[in-house]
């Protein structure tokens, strides 16, 4: 009775065994399956061409699209399954290499690539992705005019002002007022039969210019050539991310601690937005820091009778604390000078011309 019992329990346990090792085979499979990523459609592409310095991927895509007798790059997207926002995964560098007929060391920089939830590669710059305009397309008339393609720094957010022909991107149509999208039949054609380089574009002031020079040379790591002035040597020393966290920074200030904190961490893409912005930071680094104080004074949440240093200070706190805190980064440093000498200067907490 006791044998029988004992070979019982050695057949329950064997079952037992085999059920958890089915169960671990069973998890091991959906592990995969959900790490398993499927490859991207291959395609060919019989006419390639080659990438012109600091083309953006959208310029490449419709360049060759053109040479193909595709109408539009829509149905390239649609083909190869690219994402609808512009960012790519690494895996997607190869796919596009043979689409395109390019190493990918000559393609890879060129392709907007998803580092994290919140950063972007392109060019070689690691960029958080609020900086960035990747979903929306722009142009300078008269860059596609005279060259044909277009740049991968004019997605940068704060870039509105061609560095060459001194006068603002477009983002619509002048005809019909339609976005440019991935829908146009051609890179220079808007759907309604418009050609973006016959439409007239609006000059823009030295100072915007002279910005949009400094961007332009440190995204292509060039030296500074514009010999304006406008700006302290400070800003003309900086990094690119320095220079755009510094323009965010300025752009986002407010008396209203709750949109100061909310502009500073939206993302925008707006042409006509992202210029007001551009315009509102660069008149507060202009006669530096005369133009910061200005916009401090602007900013205070509170004014108060017989004031001093400390019920100053307390006014713009949202500001300060805005400021990245422990950060040694060059524009935080020097953001904190020119508050200190808002601070140290009675006469510009209540001058304001914003």
């Amino acid at each position: 009775m006791l044998y029988k019992s004992a070979e019982h329990i050695d057949q329950q346990l064997i079952v037992l065994k085999e059920k958890n090792e089915a169960r671990e085979l069973a998890a091991m499979h959906r592990m995969h399956a959900a790490n398993e990523v499927p490859a991207p459609p291959t395609i060919n592409l019989l006419i390639k061409t080659k990438l012109f310095p600091w083309e953006s991927l959208e310029s490449l895509l419709f360049r060759v699209s053109t040479l193909n007798h595709l109408s539009g790059i829509s149905i390239l997207q649609r083909a190869l399954k690219l994402p609808d926002n512009g960012v790519m995964s690494i895996q997607r560098h190869l796919q596009l290499g043979v689409a395109l007929g390019h190493e990918l060391k000559t393609l890879s920089p060129t392709i907007p690539t998803l580092m994290s939830k919140s950063t972007i590669r392109l060019q070689g710059h690691l960029l958080p992705v609020k900086h960035l305009a990747i979903s929306s397309y722009r142009v300078c008339p008269h860059c596609v005019e005279e060259i044909g393609y277009g740049k991968s720094y004019w997605s940068l957010a704060p870039f509105s002002v061609c560095e060459i022909h001194k006068c603002m991107l477009i983002d619509s149509c002048a005809a019909c007022e339609k976005p440019l999208t991935a829908t146009r039949p051609a890179y220079d054609r808007c759907s309604c039969g418009a050609r973006y380089s016959k439409m007239s574009s609006t000059d823009c002031s030295e100072a915007l210019h002279e910005m949009s020079s400094i961007i332009a040379a440190k995204f292509t790591r060039q030296p500074i050539t514009y010999s304006g002035h406008f700006y302290p040597d400070e800003v003309l020393s900086m990094e690119l991310l320095d220079v755009l966290e510094l323009l965010a920074f300025l752009a986002a200030l407010s008396e209203d601690p709750g949109t100061t904190y909310l502009d500073l961490n939206r993302k925008v893409v707006s042409l006509k937005l992202c210029h007001r912005r551009c315009k509102k930071a660069t008149s507060a680094l202009l006669d530096w820091p005369n133009g910061f104080h200005r916009l401090l004074a602007s900013t205070r949440s509170f004014r108060s009778y017989n004031e001093t240093a400390a019920t100053v200070y307390n006014s713009i706190s949202h500001v300060i604390g805005a400021i990245p805190a422990g950060t040694q980064r060059k524009w935080c440093r020097f953001i904190l000078s020119g508050v200190e000498s808002f601070l140290n200067n009675r006469k510009s907490w209540s001058h304001s011309s914003y």
